[in-house]
């Protein structure tokens, strides 16, 4: 593969090509036990080339360097050795022929159990080989044969390391989009000698003259070895309010858990409706369960466009856990390629209060 990809590069000069990317100002601070601020700059510039016979070529650019002194707490800005670092993120193939498409190399994906989880400087991003088809009307079938991770979730977020050493994961998702304010959509992972995971979740979306609403249900069983399992169902309820600006939302997840074997997120941040900025269903443990709702408010609706604010909490049980997380959070759109994010976090381990601890994250995004 590494040798693909500085044929990729080469190609890239000499193919006709369109430029993308963003610049981001990240900064941090965290407390727990003491207080500490990572301040840091870094972005992404991709180049993609023109289609030549349905066939074109990409290649993505990622950096963070800090701004002040390292401590790399809370979500993680730097490298595993607490240092800046670059990364060719993306340098792939990608052939079209009607409507099947395939990627061969460096991409960017996002499935429920393998995402990009972009919550810091850099996501997460990964090597593979993947199909998309779309030959069934309102069907889109994917699958891909995933080799290697980077970013903010992997081991080593500055380079790509092995999934699953040389077995790495296959992955094959069928979303369904046919049927009226409706969308199915279902799953399978197979990761050889650790786990095979089976995801399906269905959602339904309506509106009347007053009010937008909808439903989620979500079910998954992850298999691992030695006979562990966790069977994971959850179910979420979305009412808004369009002439007010306000939207609330409460969903609930639980995992019922075989030998103790709690849910998982795999790779990313994970699916579940109750995920929080910090805290997931994952962190309930075996037999765990999470009650999250939130309110978002929409000020354009008093003139201020662009901008909006939402406060959730979510309440963590399980075997021996039981935790809190309090979010506020506010996007304030300034142009169409300018947006700032400002994200407050409070978590409450009520069972090892040295757990707890308060996160502040602001992002500032230029977009190109």
């Amino acid at each position: 593969m590494k040798y693909s990809l500085g044929i990729l590069l080469l190609l890239s000069c000499y193919v006709q090509a369109k430029t993308q990317g963003n610049i981001r100002l990240g900064i941090e601070q965290h407390k727990q036990d003491k207080s500490s601020t990572d301040i840091a700059i870094g972005g992404m510039l991709k180049y993609e080339s023109e289609k030549f016979y349905g066939t074109n070529l990409g290649v993505g650019f990622y950096s963070v360097n800090a701004l002040n002194k390292h401590n790399n707490n809370g979500v993680p800005f730097y490298s595993t050795q607490n240092r800046n670092y670059q990364l060719l993120g993306e340098a792939y193939i990608q052939a079209n022929l009607q409507n099947t498409y395939l990627t061969l190399g460096r991409q960017v994906l996002d499935t429920p159990f393998l995402d990009s989880d972009d919550i810091g400087m850099i996501p997460d991003l990964y090597e593979a080989y993947t199909l998309r088809n779309n030959d069934l009307k309102d069907t889109t079938i994917t699958l891909s044969y995933v080799t290697k991770m980077a970013g903010i979730d992997a081991s080593m977020p500055e380079h790509f390391s092995k999934i699953n050493g040389n077995d790495a994961l296959e992955m094959l998702g069928i979303v369904y989009e046919g049927i009226h304010n409706i969308s199915l959509q279902t799953w399978y992972y197979h990761i050889k000698n650790q786990a095979e995971i089976i995801y399906l979740e269905a959602g339904y979306e309506g509106s009347n003259e007053e009010v937008k609403y909808a439903f989620g249900a979500q079910y998954a069983i992850q298999n691992h070895k030695e006979n562990k399992k966790a069977k994971i169902t959850g179910l979420s309820a979305e009412i808004g309010h369009p002439q007010s600006g306000l939207d609330f939302t409460f969903a609930y997840n639980k995992t019922d858990s075989t030998n103790d074997q709690e849910a998982e997120n795999f790779y990313g941040a994970g699916p579940f409706f109750t995920c929080s900025e910090h805290l997931t269903l994952a962190d309930a443990g075996s037999d765990g369960d999470v009650l999250f709702a939130s309110l978002s408010y929409d000020a354009t609706k008093i003139g201020i466009e662009g901008l909006s604010f939402m406060i959730s909490n979510s309440h963590l049980k399980g075997k021996n856990v039981k935790m809190h997380e309090m979010d506020l959070l506010a996007n304030y759109a300034l142009k169409d390629n300018l947006s700032i994010d400002v994200i407050y976090s409070d978590i409450d381990d009520k069972v090892n209060k040295k757990e707890s601890f308060k996160n502040t994250r602001v992002f500032v995004n230029y977009y190109f």
